[in-house]
Protein backbone atom coordinates (compact mmCIF):
# COMPACT_ATOMS: atom_id res chain seq x y z
CA UNK A 1 0.00 0.00 0.00
CA UNK A 2 1.08 3.48 -0.77
CA UNK A 3 1.42 6.49 2.25
CA UNK A 4 -0.06 9.85 2.06
CA UNK A 5 1.80 12.15 4.52
CA UNK A 6 1.97 15.17 5.46
CA UNK A 7 3.17 17.79 7.65
CA UNK A 8 1.36 21.07 8.18
CA UNK A 9 3.27 24.20 9.23
CA UNK A 10 1.31 27.35 10.86
CA UNK A 11 3.22 30.31 9.22
CA UNK A 12 1.28 33.06 11.38
CA UNK A 13 2.35 30.95 14.79
CA UNK A 14 5.50 29.61 13.61
CA UNK A 15 4.25 26.63 14.71
CA UNK A 16 2.64 23.03 13.57
CA UNK A 17 -1.17 23.27 12.19
CA UNK A 18 -1.83 20.46 15.22
CA UNK A 19 -5.75 19.74 14.48
CA UNK A 20 -6.06 21.14 11.21
CA UNK A 21 -8.79 18.76 9.04
CA UNK A 22 -7.51 16.93 5.80
CA UNK A 23 -9.66 15.57 3.54
CA UNK A 24 -8.83 13.00 0.72
CA UNK A 25 -10.33 12.42 -2.21
CA UNK A 26 -9.39 9.55 -5.05
CA UNK A 27 -10.74 10.79 -8.36
CA UNK A 28 -11.72 8.84 -11.18
CA UNK A 29 -11.11 9.54 -14.85
CA UNK A 30 -14.33 11.34 -15.49
CA UNK A 31 -13.60 13.48 -12.77
CA UNK A 32 -16.24 12.03 -10.01
CA UNK A 33 -14.76 11.95 -6.74
CA UNK A 34 -14.77 9.01 -3.92
CA UNK A 35 -13.69 9.73 0.11
CA UNK A 36 -10.76 8.07 1.09
CA UNK A 37 -9.86 9.79 4.26
CA UNK A 38 -10.40 12.42 6.54
CA UNK A 39 -8.10 13.16 9.75
CA UNK A 40 -6.88 15.97 11.84
CA UNK A 41 -3.60 16.75 12.28
CA UNK A 42 -1.63 15.46 15.66
CA UNK A 43 -0.37 17.14 18.01
CA UNK A 44 2.70 17.99 15.53
CA UNK A 45 1.15 18.80 12.51
CA UNK A 46 1.63 15.58 11.08
CA UNK A 47 -0.98 12.91 9.16
CA UNK A 48 0.27 9.65 8.07
CA UNK A 49 -2.63 7.71 6.34
CA UNK A 50 -2.11 4.35 4.23
CA UNK A 51 -4.30 4.05 0.83
CA UNK A 52 -4.65 1.32 -1.54
CA UNK A 53 -4.99 1.77 -5.54
CA UNK A 54 -3.45 -0.43 -8.12
CA UNK A 55 -4.59 0.72 -11.44
CA UNK A 56 -3.37 3.49 -13.10
CA UNK A 57 -6.88 5.39 -14.08
CA UNK A 58 -7.39 5.35 -10.13
CA UNK A 59 -4.26 6.75 -9.25
CA UNK A 60 -5.11 10.71 -9.06
CA UNK A 61 -5.88 11.79 -5.53
CA UNK A 62 -6.76 15.32 -4.05
CA UNK A 63 -5.87 16.72 -0.66
CA UNK A 64 -7.63 19.33 0.67
CA UNK A 65 -6.09 21.50 4.07
CA UNK A 66 -8.88 23.23 5.42
CA UNK A 67 -6.81 26.40 6.15
CA UNK A 68 -9.96 29.09 6.39
CA UNK A 69 -11.59 26.79 9.22
CA UNK A 70 -8.10 26.57 10.98
CA UNK A 71 -7.08 30.03 11.62
CA UNK A 72 -10.80 31.11 12.34
CA UNK A 73 -10.24 28.66 15.16
CA UNK A 74 -7.35 29.70 16.30
CA UNK A 75 -7.66 33.59 15.83
CA UNK A 76 -11.33 33.91 16.52
CA UNK A 77 -12.36 36.98 15.76
CA UNK A 78 -9.74 38.97 15.09
CA UNK A 79 -9.39 36.97 11.63
CA UNK A 80 -12.90 37.06 10.56
CA UNK A 81 -12.88 38.03 6.71
CA UNK A 82 -9.01 37.61 6.54
CA UNK A 83 -9.03 34.49 4.31
CA UNK A 84 -9.98 34.63 0.62
CA UNK A 85 -8.86 31.29 0.01
CA UNK A 86 -10.74 28.88 2.38
CA UNK A 87 -8.89 25.58 1.45
CA UNK A 88 -5.44 24.81 0.27
CA UNK A 89 -6.45 21.97 -2.64
CA UNK A 90 -3.54 19.49 -3.53
CA UNK A 91 -4.33 17.29 -6.39
CA UNK A 92 -1.43 14.69 -6.77
CA UNK A 93 -0.73 12.01 -9.41
CA UNK A 94 1.18 9.14 -7.83
CA UNK A 95 2.71 6.39 -10.01
CA UNK A 96 3.69 3.66 -7.65
CA UNK A 97 1.50 1.89 -5.15
CA UNK A 98 3.88 0.64 -3.21
CA UNK A 99 5.59 3.63 -1.58
CA UNK A 100 5.31 6.75 0.81
CA UNK A 101 4.23 10.72 -0.76
CA UNK A 102 5.09 13.04 1.90
CA UNK A 103 3.65 16.75 1.00
CA UNK A 104 4.55 19.26 3.43
CA UNK A 105 2.41 22.65 3.81
CA UNK A 106 3.24 25.45 5.15
CA UNK A 107 -0.41 27.95 5.55
CA UNK A 108 -1.20 31.54 6.41
CA UNK A 109 -3.82 33.44 5.74
CA UNK A 110 -2.24 35.34 2.65
CA UNK A 111 -0.06 32.53 0.86
CA UNK A 112 0.45 28.54 1.20
CA UNK A 113 3.69 26.72 -0.32
CA UNK A 114 4.02 23.09 -0.79
CA UNK A 115 6.30 20.16 -1.86
CA UNK A 116 6.76 16.51 -2.10
CA UNK A 117 9.37 13.96 -1.19
CA UNK A 118 9.31 10.09 -0.99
Amino acid sequence: MATISSHVLDAVHGCSASGIRVLCHRLSEDQKSEQVFEVKANEEGRIVEEIDFTSSWENTFELVFFSDEYFREKLGESYAGRQIVPEVVIRLVLPDPEIRYHVPVIIGPHSNTFWWSE
